[in-house]
């Protein structure tokens, strides 16, 4: 089968985010209530479905594309809570098995591992090893997969037919395995090591490799682990390939060839593909950090590798992800929603939805840009079920209806993954903010109420050379000489380093204690350019995020307009709300930095927008400071 395609109170107030819009529940369950009985009603007396839509399917047998067809509407039916025991699921899973012996396409060996391992069946266990390996030896040097893998040696294939035709009889009562379930894994059996040691990884793939194939094969080999298949060295080639194709507009391409330079066109599907790419490998990050340091599970240095809250590949591709989606209206959906300036598509929108639905769901995130991206596209799939159940696409009944009820149901063939990453990322639209606005750094704990910074004033002055503020006036403030001599010293450190050593120091001065590191940081960063300078203002919002709330209001106050810009950023990241009446006054700074930080704190501590813009008038910014005290009167009344 070829998938390619181009409570909160400031002086008595409470605020709420608005309510979103939600599909009827009764209306969905009635959705894949049809669904199920449709493809049931489509099942050949062999146990397998027809994929009835051949013509991109060359490159595929088509008793190869019934199996991987056959395996996917088996895994959907389970998943939408049709038993294991039951007749098509178990005609289904027999054709599967007979099938998957000599298996060598790549999409059809990831659909039938997840299809197997979702069934629970203890006997399944060699096949899906088997298979996994075949997966393993298909990935290329680049770390992706095409559509077809080495094939199985001859003894393994007459082993496997063998366990198949003296298989016992099969239980009428399987138990019903829970997808992600943690069990112990299994060894590999001597002679599946040997197939692996054989067929050696990436060895046969040779170069390139395509996404959407990749997907597939990322998410089976996930599945394929708790059978006891090594998948670490192959996830890690994983991570490796998504974060050295994505495109500067955050998303991925079919081929996977962007490298942020722009090279192919970002694609809805593929960025969900680049997306679970990552998430697996901080899975198998995380699952290692935790074994090799079993009794430091809150080790800074071991959180600061496996954190993907902090991960900015994650968030661009979600930011990415974010323009795509629409927002539920109550309304019929236009199927031309889907495409957006700058994003290749050719209108496959069940093949998206259910790649969508796998992020959202692997990332544990309920809205994605702010936007109920479930709603969303329960709201489509509901307009356009047909009238015997079915959804019809570019892939043909069958297949799409599969994608569409996969979606409705949030399945998730990953539930450990999910267990791993559930409540570590947060929704961009809804992340923490940082220097640039908004971002994804969770700030550090508060400290005591004198902050980090104890001193009578905050702001000495910088003599070699005197740094001047956004405003053009040199920080000013009583000091001792010594202090503002070191002030100046670390800032001419900053100023002057290169590289690594440069993030080192902006590191160093984030962290360390003492208001010198504040200072030194507020006076390079108008030295700085770029991602350097960027990373400096985080780095001294997140210092100032770690001060007490009478603090803060000081920094409010500041000369240097950048530390002003960090304060009102970090009211915001501290989730402050008694810094409301703050921001608003803050609005009035007579630096736009400010104004535009202010503003960013306000919409995210309130859920409300009325502005300034950056090109505002002044008459219209004083206007939008008077909307802002209006409703704060209203809230507080």
């Amino acid at each position: 089968m070829r998938l390619r395609f181009g409570g909160l109170a400031v002086c008595g107030l409470l605020v709420a985010a608005a309510p979103s819009l939600a599909v009827d529940k009764d209306e969905v369950k009635a959705a894949i209530a049809k669904g199920v009985a449709y493809l049931k009603q489509q099942q050949r007396p062999d146990g397998s479905w027809l994929y009835t839509e051949l013509r991109d399917t060359v490159q595929l047998d088509q008793n190869v594309i019934m199996v991987g067809a056959t395996a996917l509407v088996g895994l959907t039916l389970v998943e939408c809570e049709v038993p294991t025991d039951d007749a098509a699921v178990q005609k289904a899973a027999e054709f599967v098995r007979r099938g998957s012996v000599k298996l060598t396409s790549t999409y059809v060996l990831s659909l039938a591992i997840m299809f197997l391992d979702r069934l629970g069946d203890p006997d399944d266990v060699r096949l899906i090893q088997s298979m996994g390996v075949r997966l393993l030896a298909g990935q290329t040097t680049e770390g992706g997969w095409s559509y077809h893998c080495p094939d199985v040696s001859p003894d393994e294939a007459a082993r496997l037919l063998t366990a198949l035709q003296q298989r016992t009889e099969l239980r009428t009562k399987r138990p019903k395995a829970k997808p992600g379930e943690q069990k112990q894994r299994p060894t590999l059996p001597k002679d599946i090591q040997k197939q692996l040691q054989g067929m050696g990884q990436r060895a046969w793939g040779g170069r390139g490799g395509d996404n959407s194939n990749t997907q597939f094969a990322i998410l089976a080999l996930w599945v394929a682990r708790r059978h006891g298949v090594p998948v670490e060295q192959a996830l890690a080639l994983v991570d490796t390939r998504f974060r050295g194709s994505q495109n500067r507009d955050g998303g991925w391409s079919y081929a996977g060839l962007g490298n942020r330079g722009g090279a192919g066109f970002s694609s809805p599907a593929m960025t969900c593909a680049g997306l679970l790419g990552l998430a697996v490998a901080h899975g198998v990050a995380s699952e290692t950090a935790l074994r090799t340091n079993p009794g430091k599970a809150r080790n800074t240095t071991v959180r600061a590798v496996t954190d993907p809250n902090r991960d900015p590949a994650v968030r661009a591709g979600l930011i990415a992800l974010a323009q795509v989606i629409g927002k539920p209206t109550g309304k019929k959906t236009v199927l031309g929603q889907v495409r957006q300036p700058g994003w290749s598509s050719d209108g496959n929108i069940y093949y998206f939805l259910w790649s969508l639905e796998r992020v959202a769901v692997v990332y544990g995130l309920t809205t994605i840009g702010n936007k109920d991206w479930y709603g969303w596209g329960s709201e489509f799939l509901l307009d356009y079920q047909g009238a015997q159940g079915a959804w019809n696409g570019k892939y043909g009944f069958e297949v799409d209806t599969c994608f569409a009820l996969l979606f409705l149901r949030r399945a998730n063939l990953a539930g450990d993954l999910t267990a791993t990453l559930k409540g570590r990322v947060q929704d961009p639209g809804e992340a923490r903010l940082t220097a640039r606005g908004v971002g994804a750094n969770k700030p550090p704990p508060a400290k005591s109420d004198s902050g980090p910074d104890k001193r009578k004033s905050d702001t000495p002055v910088a003599k070699n050379p005197p740094a001047k503020s956004e405003s053009g006036k040199t920080p000013s403030g009583p000091a001792s000489d010594d202090d503002q001599a070191k002030v100046a010293r670390l800032r001419n450190d900053l100023v002057s380093a290169r590289g690594t050593e440069q993030e080192r120091l902006v590191e160093q001065y984030r962290d360390a204690k003492g208001y010198v590191y504040t200072d030194a940081l507020a006076a390079a960063i108008p030295e700085l350019a770029g991602e350097t300078k960027t990373k400096a203002r985080d780095a001294l919002a997140e210092r100032l995020s770690r001060m007490t709330a009478p603090t803060l209001r000081k920094k409010l106050k500041e000369e240097s307009a950048e530390i002003r810009r960090a304060a009102a950023l970090a009211c915001a990241m501290k989730e402050d709300r008694q810094h409301i009446p703050d921001l608003i006054e803050a609005l009035e700074d007579r630096e736009m930095s400010v104004v535009l930080a202010a503003r960013t704190g306000l919409k995210h501590l309130t859920k409300q927008d009325f502005g300034p813009r950056k090109d505002a008038t002044p008459a219209e910014r004083a206007k939008a400071v008077e909307e802002w005290k209006v409703w704060l009167k209203d809230q507080q009344g």
